[in-house]
């Protein structure tokens, strides 16, 4: 999946752990006194763990005028190097620089327990060696990740490092995200200062058990009004299950004061969509080389769709995908001349080469902002522009319009992926402007249709036909996920999804060419080496083959769910003939619903063969939290029912 980062997003995903905007240069308390036994030290940081304190600070200013912000960043830990492994673990600092933020300075103290002394390490004595930042498939153009080997450090040494950093120059506000969890800050603190006289709301997107943890306050002084938004924990909480929430903020600028085409500082969704699509419009447009370009791919194709299709085709051709971040320009794409010349781009600029295409042939195409994240994190009620991360486009066939995502290799026109449609997007096309959601035909998950045919010899040995179909968009996103392996890989891949890893396949046959109803088909043949297991006349089906998705999360205290509209329906049918002797123990049928799911399973013997018809139908509506509370336990129920085996008796019991 390819991804446009935004420079909220650069700043949250480099926030390790503060609460206190203190220069990095003034003394900072340990948070547990050097000479603290091992035993206390144990206690504060858990058996294994050796962080004894992780904080994050970011105190910013809004600046309407300069439609950005400007402030600081400043985190720290303290860390027991208790052995040589957690030695290795904290031996490497890392120093972030960009346009976004400059580091100012960086403290770093080391207590020995040898001498009973702290010395602070220079910055001479760090070896910095430096690279483009690339995490995350994004390429960060004007971006430098720099790392050093601190120098003399000795297990059961003590080590405390402060960071600090000047931030500057975003579209709007950021969002921050708070989290618990791994590595999770055990104090984490936003502070805000905007203009009192405009318009602020904001919004804490996430777990409700998150959320309402969060302390928040405000006062104004002067002109400004401020902020915070802090959650803490104790350390060894910060190692638990982990969770994140979204602070989304937003500022709504009076014109007067909003410089000209400013999109951060808008009213509502719709304003800030307009306010956007002015300010990119002009990179839209095709130069003469792509208006003459166009006409070349789309001789012969008459209709939108057809030339459509083939403008989608050809940038995708000659264009290669690279996640590319450029300071401000995050949220702003490169011109659409300039990605046809360098031949590469991000989501944006390939979409945007797209629609300056399109428009040199008399299509309209406008692009759209999404959200593509697995986090159920989006703030609908503010109009933060810094909240999508990917970039797309719309273009007019005639009909209901088709949703195009060049970045996608492989797929059809106007086919799109779950991840890019579970949350509402904002379209810029006039009109339209504002948030709306992609239809479910465009990224439909679909349906897979599983069937089992085979037999069980007198050794009590399996061999059977699988087949998979898959249909919509969902067969597309399969057969794509495919194609872009090895044969033996795919081979692999095919064999773990259809029969089970365990298990030995005979051959397999992959997908054919999409036909009009474009369902894809893959079989595998299957043979079990040994007997079925059970033991004397006794025996059990094996559940790994056309093996159910996970329903649940099985570790003690978890409430992981799966998303249910982003789920492929099942069908299955089963026909196995029984050797002589055998017959299934006893017929079953079990049926059981919630809202977001509906589940069945029928087994019962016909003749001399074992039938299993199982269904699992997802809902494709978003569900509330509620509902997702009644939704797991009737999860679990199925997958206590799917673990119970169909069982095998020989006609002796």
């Amino acid at each position: 999946m390819r991804r446009m980062l935004c420079a909220a997003m650069v700043l949250a995903g480099l926030a390790l752990a503060a609460t206190g905007a203190r220069a990095a240069k003034d003394p900072v308390p340990w948070a547990y006194p050097p000479t603290a036994t091992k035993a206390e030290l144990e206690a504060a940081c858990g058996s294994k763990a050796c962080l004894l304190d992780l904080w994050n600070d970011m105190d910013l200013h809004y600046d309407p005028a300069r439609d950005g912000v400007y402030g600081t960043w400043t985190s720290g830990r303290d860390a027991w190097l208790r052995d040589g492994e957690t030695l290795r673990a904290n031996a490497t600092i890392l120093k972030f620089e960009g346009p976004l933020f400059r580091c100012r300075d960086i403290v770093i103290e080391v207590w020995s327990p040898a001498t009973g002394e702290t010395r602070r390490v220079k910055e001479s004595e760090l070896a910095w060696q430096s690279r483009m930042n690339t995490g995350s498939g994004i390429i960060t153009l004007d971006e430098v990740i720099s790392s050093a080997l601190i120098p003399g450090l000795r297990p059961g040494d003590r080590l405390r490092i402060v960071e600090r950093y000047d931030v500057r120059g975003m579209h709007g506000l950021p969002s921050h995200e708070l989290r618990t969890g791994k590595l999770a800050p055990a104090r984490q603190r936003v502070r805000l200062h905007v203009p009192v006289d405009q318009r602020f709301t904001f919004e804490a997107a996430g777990p409700d058990s998150l959320t309402a943890r969060i302390a928040h306050q405000g006062g104004v002084a002067g002109k400004l009004r401020q902020l915070s938004w802090d959650l803490q924990h104790e350390p060894s909480a910060a190692r638990g299950r982990a969770a994140t929430a979204r602070i989304v903020a937003h500022l709504a600028v009076d014109d007067a004061q909003r410089p000209p085409a400013a999109f951060a500082g808008a009213a509502d969704w719709a304003g800030a969509a307009a306010a956007y699509r002015e300010t990119v419009n002009e990179k839209l447009e095709p130069t003469p080389e792509i208006a003459a370009e166009a006409q070349r791919i789309v001789a012969g194709n008459a209709s939108a769709p057809d030339r459509i299709a083939a403008l989608y085709r050809h940038v995708q051709h000659v264009t290669r995908y690279l996640g590319l971040f450029d300071g401000r320009g995050g949220i702003i794409p490169a011109s659409a001349d300039q990605t046809r010349r360098v031949g590469y781009g991000d989501c944006k600029g390939m979409a945007t080469y797209f629609i300056a295409l399109c428009r040199a042939v008399g299509i309209q195409a406008w692009p759209v902002l999404v959200l593509a994240t697995d986090e159920d994190s989006f703030a609908d009620t503010q109009p933060n522009m810094g909240q999508f991360n990917h970039f797309i486009a719309w273009a007019d066939d005639g009909a209901d319009g088709l949703w195009i995502d060049p970045t996608l290799e492989n797929m059809p026109p106007g086919v799109l992926v779950p991840d890019d449609a579970e949350h509402p997007v904002l379209t810029t096309r006039p009109g339209a402007e504002g948030l709306c959601r992609i239809p479910r035909h465009v990224w439909d998950p679909g349906l897979r249709e599983y069937s089992v045919v085979g037999a069980i010899d007198p050794a009590l040995r399996l061999s059977a036909q699988v087949t998979l179909s898959a249909s919509g968009p969902g067969g597309d996103l399969l057969a794509v996920r495919f194609a872009g392996l090895d044969p033996r890989q795919r081979d692999t891949s095919l064999r773990e999804l259809l029969v089970g890893a365990q298990h030995r396949a005979t051959a397999t046959v992959p997908a054919p060419s999409a036909d009009t109803t474009r369902t894809r088909t893959w079989s595998c043949g299957v043979e079990t080496a040994l007997p079925l297991p059970g033991s004397g006349t006794r025996r059990f089906l094996p559940a790994e083959i056309a093996a159910l998705p996970e329903l649940i999360d099985r570790q003690p205290g978890s409430t992981w769910v799966p998303t249910p509209r982003r789920r492929a329906d099942r069908r299955e049918t089963w026909r196995l003939e029984l050797p002589a002797g055998w017959r299934l123990a006893a017929a079953d049928s079990a049926s059981l619903s919630a809202p977001g799911v509906a589940w069945s399973r029928v087994v019962r013997q016909e003749g001399t063969e074992l039938v299993l018809e199982r269904v699992l139908d997802w809902c494709d509506t978003t569900i509330t939290a509620a509902q997702e509370q009644a939704l797991r336990p009737v999860l679990a129920d199925i997958d206590a029912r799917e673990r119970v085996p169909v069982q095998l008796v020989s006609d002796g019991r």
